[in-house]
């Protein structure tokens, strides 16, 4: 076998390799989003996936190691979101706050979202759990705060102002994203809109 043989047949291996943990990764969102992570199986993500719990077990050494893969991924996927959408781009106009916030919003409460908020909530009661989503959400944190400064909107704020506005938002939107999918309510999502717009705007005139 060739050197360039052997390149071919690693970046082969390699593709496998990366093809079955997207695969995976795919179906455990499915899952955890419709049966939740208490109900969520191995068996049920590699159903889901078409592939075999020995696939699953050759890149994952438990079902927590799995999970703890997706919350990165999510957490990643959230962030690379919230900069295309939000981020500052040449030749943008300045946005006003209630579009910013809606835009939060929308992202908070897509499915993606829902599965890091259904690990983080099942986070406060498991412990090895808790422990991996932890250092992620920390760090989900810290990007949120970089993508946060790059917004031209905010830049009117201190840093102490931005960084707990920042904190309020999110907490504000994740409550309020959990209570929708029970009890819809399109007329105080929209009030609620415009109040945390006009907290904005005393704030941004204050600052």
């Amino acid at each position: 076998m060739t050197a360039g043989e052997g390149t071919g047949r690693r970046r082969t291996q390699q593709q496998r390799r990366d093809t079955t943990i997207a695969a995976l990764v795919d179906a455990a969102i499915d899952v955890l989003a419709e049966m939740g992570y208490a109900r969520a199986s191995v068996q049920q993500v590699v159903d889901r996936a078409g592939l075999s719990q020995g696939a699953l077990f050759r890149h994952f050494a438990t079902r927590l190691d799995l999970f703890a893969h997706v919350a990165e991924i999510v957490a990643n996927r959230q962030i690379t979101e919230f900069r295309s959408e939000l981020g500052d781009k040449d030749g943008r106009g300045l946005r006003d706050f209630t579009a910013i916030l809606s835009t939060v919003r929308r992202i908070t409460r897509s499915r993606t979202n829902m599965v890091w908020h259904e690990l983080m909530f099942h986070a406060r009661t498991d412990a090895e759990l808790r422990a991996r989503m932890a250092t992620l959400s920390a760090q989900y944190l810290g990007a949120m705060e970089d993508i946060v400064e790059s917004i031209p909107e905010t830049r009117v704020f201190p840093d102490v102002i931005r960084r707990a506005l920042l904190e309020f938002v999110i907490g504000y939107f994740t409550g309020e994203s959990i209570g929708r999918q029970v009890l819809p309510d399109d007329g105080a999502d929209e009030r609620q809109l415009e109040l945390l717009a006009y907290i904005a705007g005393v704030l941004a005139t204050e600052a």
